[in-house]
């Protein structure tokens, strides 16, 4: 069987929804469509639907974590949601398919999908590393880094030893933030990007890497 993906899917515009995900037994994000998403099979159909909803809004960045939200979670997979006034993440699984909803958070955030909660985990308990991805300002995107992690603090594989030298000291909570939101934003703009840029991309980055 193979492993299981991790997401992170962010709580709202200003975190409002992290405290909320257990009770809910959801997550959501927000992003006007118009409606329903399940019958839009590629990106490009996504992008024409939110684009018709709010013109402008059918950016790479956004039609990727829309459709990522929708489409790619698979049944099983993790789902972390960061909530910042405790300084904990929420650890739950899918338990469903996405769903257009707009009664389980608010109209603001209609896409939801199910969840199973398991737990709240300290953000402090993951090593520097896996908190700098965990950082990212994106709403939907992957964190697998953090599954071995993650298996540990639920009983399912031995204890991790995290290397303290490879820590550093936070100044407040989420001191590793602006290292989140750098990565964040090399990852959305990598995302979607067409392979002929791409192309040009990784061959500018192994001639500077020599």
């Amino acid at each position: 069987m193979p492993d299981a993906s991790v997401w992170v899917v962010r709580g709202g515009n200003y975190n409002e929804l992290a405290s909320q995900v257990k009770a809910k037994g959801a997550v959501a994000i927000g992003w006007r469509t118009d409606g329903d998403v399940s019958k839009t099979t590629t990106r490009d159909e996504l992008k024409t639907a939110m684009e018709e909803a709010e013109p402008g809004s059918g950016t790479p960045g956004s039609v990727g974590q829309v459709f990522r939200f929708a489409k790619e979670i698979e049944l099983g997979d993790y789902v972390l949601t960061p909530e910042k006034l405790t300084a904990e993440i929420h650890i739950s699984r899918c338990k469903g398919p996405y769903r257009y909803d707009p009664a389980t958070f608010s109209a603001d955030y209609p896409h939801t999908r199910p969840i199973e909660y398991l737990k709240p985990v300290p953000r402090s308990y993951f090593p520097q590393s896996v908190r700098n991805t965990l950082g990212s300002t994106l709403t939907v995107f992957r964190a697998d880094v953090a599954l071995p992690y993650l298996e540990a603090f639920l009983g399912q594989r031995p204890p991790i030893s995290i290397d303290k030298g490879e820590e550093s000291v936070e100044a407040g909570v989420w001191a590793d933030e602006v290292e989140g939101q750098a990565r964040g934003q090399i990852l959305e703009a990598l995302d979607d990007i067409d392979h002929h840029d791409f192309q040009a991309f990784v061959a500018g980055l192994l001639a500077a890497l020599g």
